[in-house]
C-alpha cells in the first residue's frame, strides 16, 4: 500500500496547513509588494529615505521564502523567517521614529496662539493618543509576524 505522505511518484507531498500557509503569505506578499509601490509617504521618504526600498526587498524575500517551501524546500524557512523578523524591527524603529518625529511639531503648529499651559496639555494628550495608536498598530502586526512564523516551524518536519 502506498505511504500516504508521499503521492503516486514518490515524491513528499506537501501537507494542507503548509498549503494554506503558503498561499496566505503569497496573497501577503504581493499585496506589500503592490502597496510599497503604490503609497509612497514623502514625510517617510525624508525620515528614512532607504525604508520603502528595504520594505520591497523584505516583501520580495518572504515571497521567494513561501515559494521555496511550497516546493518543500527548508532553505525556503530561512529565507522567509529572517525576512518577517527584518520587517518586524524596520517597522518598530522606523515607524515608531517617524511618527515621533512628525507628532510633536505638528501639534505645536495646530496650536499656535493659544495659552502655553493649553498648548502642552493638549500636545501631551494627543501625542499620548497617537502613540497608543501607534503601539496598538504595530504590536497587532508583530503577532500576526509571531503566529505565522510559530505556524511555519511547527510544519518545518514536513521541509528537505
Amino acid at each position: 500500500m502506498e505511504n500516504l505522505d508521499q503521492d503516486l511518484h514518490g515524491d513528499a507531498k506537501r501537507p494542507t496547513f503548509l498549503t494554506v500557509l503558503c498561499i496566505l503569505t503569497f496573497i501577503g506578499s504581493a499585496w506589500g509588494i503592490i502597496s510599497t509601490f503604490a503609497s509612497k509617504d514623502p514625510g517617510l521618504s525624508n525620515y528614512a529615505g532607504y525604508y520603502y526600498w528595504v520594505v520591497l526587498l523584505l516583501n520580495v524575500g518572504t515571497l521567494f521564502g513561501a515559494l521555496q517551501m511550497w516546493k518543500l524546500k527548508k532553505v525556503g524557512l530561512f529565507i522567509w523567517t529572517a525576512c518577517e523578523v527584518l520587517a518586524v524591527v524596520l517597522m518598530w524603529i522606523v515607524i515608531k521614529g517617524y511618527v515621533a518625529s512628525i507628532m510633536n511639531p505638528a501639534m505645536d503648529t495646530a496650536l499656535e496662539g493659544s495659552g502655553a499651559q493649553l498648548s502642552n496639555a493638549v500636545t501631551t494628550a494627543g501625542s499620548a493618543m497617537v502613540e497608543g495608536i501607534m503601539n496598538t498598530v504595530l504590536i497587532t502586526g508583530s503577532v500576526f509576524s509571531a503566529i505565522f512564523v510559530v505556524l511555519y516551524w511547527i510544519n518545518a518536519k514536513h521541509l528537505k
